[in-house]
């Protein structure tokens, strides 16, 4: 709170002078005489009564002494401040409460505020940090996702780039009447039903040969899956997907994916209807980004947050993204990061309510689910029971720290071969 004029804050200073001599004097005023004072007080030196009334109740309380900046010491530009703040006192105050919220965020790759208060507790048994201790590790579980959000609001905008369109259309039409339309609305009646769409690591131009990223998401589960190649040809893909394929906890039934050239060709539609292992294949449709849309949003959280835009051309690099995506990526997604789907949509007036169901790890979903097979599901309790999502975190930062660095050297490279060339 100040009191401010014109001339700046000199005003403030022999008010809070004049305030500090007048102290004992006021105190011993009738109460129609403090109004008579105050009044005079308010015409000599202007301000709000309000706050003059709480700088004497301040001085008399003795918490504004002698070592006041307006008796003695520099002058600071906000100089009549209250001493103390007002309203109860803040529960989660302790810098250690607010430095391992801030470090889970980071480990738990900067996801929501409401997933994080669903995951702390899982993140939390697994933590083998002695630094962490009893007291700290209650007040995190305590935590409302508004709290959370309030405690890391300033360390999210300090810690927290454009796309180009890579979607080129199928040479001819006869696949794209062959292959179906998605019905709108689509729920997968069990695990198995994916999604998926390719990502460029193309820089900032499209020409010549650069990484790619095929990622996949189950429709039902949310199970994630990706795998990086050279090239954006049909037969980079199929091996991609047939890759992926064999890594699913749970028997492939559809697929989906936009209407790029990558996808709808002779030899991904010819691998997907093999009789013996038949998958019903499916696109969207043209310029409509939503009928794809949990691809299309794990495109950023699952490979942009992690690889970002740089230019990748090196093969070197490729194996080490996937042995990143197979590893690392592969657990912290699927196991220990939680995942809420929309249950309904409702319109009031003009805006939108929306409720979801309890946020659960896609690991969760799939143990819930009745079609995936009882010797899968004891597969991924045995894996869930060996994993650590502390130590994968280390591991994976240590990877992606090997990765920049051989980057940084092909960037360099590259950078002398166009000198040269000029």
């Amino acid at each position: 709170m100040k009191i401010t004029n014109k001339k700046g804050n000199s005003k403030q200073l022999q008010l809070i002078v004049y305030a500090k001599r007048t102290a004992t004097r006021y105190q011993g005023l009738s109460r129609r005489e403090k109004g008579k004072f105050l009044d005079q007080v308010q015409d000599d030196f202007g301000g709000h009564r309000k706050a003059i009334i709480r700088l004497y109740k301040t001085l008399l309380s003795k918490k504004l002494g002698s070592e006041h900046p307006a008796i003695a010491g520099p002058l600071p530009d906000n100089i009549f401040r209250l001493p103390k703040k007002r309203g109860r006192k803040g529960i989660y105050q302790n810098d250690s409460v607010v430095w391992w919220l801030q470090t889970l965020w980071i480990a738990m790759n900067q996801i929501s505020e409401k997933l994080m208060h669903s995951m702390l507790p899982e993140w939390l048994a697994k933590s083998k940090d002695e630094s962490l201790d009893p007291e700290t590790k209650r007040q995190l579980l305590l935590m409302s996702p508004s709290t959370i959000e309030r405690l890391i609001r300033n360390y999210k905008k300090e810690n927290s780039k454009k796309l180009f369109c890579t979607t080129k259309p199928p040479r001819g039409k006869e696949l794209m009447i062959r292959i179906p339309t998605r019905v709108q609305n689509f729920e997968a009646p069990s695990c198995g039903y994916i999604e998926g769409d390719t990502v460029a690591h193309c820089g900032t131009t499209l020409l010549g040969t650069c990484g790619w990223t095929l990622n996949t998401v189950d429709h039902r589960s949310s199970w994630t899956e990706q795998q990086a190649f050279l090239a954006n040809t049909g037969e980079n893909v199929v091996q991609s997907a047939i890759s992926i394929r064999s890594r699913l906890p749970f028997k492939l039934h559809g697929f989906h994916s936009d209407g790029g050239s990558e996808f709808i060709n002779g030899l991904l539609y010819e691998y997907l209807s093999n009789p013996r292992e038949y998958v019903l294949q499916t696109h969207g449709r043209a310029y409509k980004k939503n009928d794809q849309a949990r691809v299309e949003q794990r495109n950023w959280t699952h490979v942009r947050q992690i690889f970002g835009y740089e230019r990748i051309t090196s093969q070197k690099l490729i194996d080490l993204m996937n042995d990143i995506y197979q590893n690392e990526w592969r657990y912290l997604n699927n196991f220990f990061t939680a995942v809420r789907k929309q249950t309904s949509k409702v319109r009031m007036g003009s805006k939108f309510k929306r409720t979801y169901d309890k946020p659960r790890t896609p690991y969760q979903r799939v143990l819930e689910d009745q079609s995936v097979s009882v010797v899968e599901k004891e597969k991924l309790r045995a894996l869930y029971t060996d994993l650590d999502p502390f130590e994968l975190k280390k591991s994976l930062d240590r990877k992606l720290k090997d990765f920049y660095k051989m980057l940084k050297q092909q960037n360099e490279i590259t950078e002398e071969i166009k000198k040269e060339a000029a």
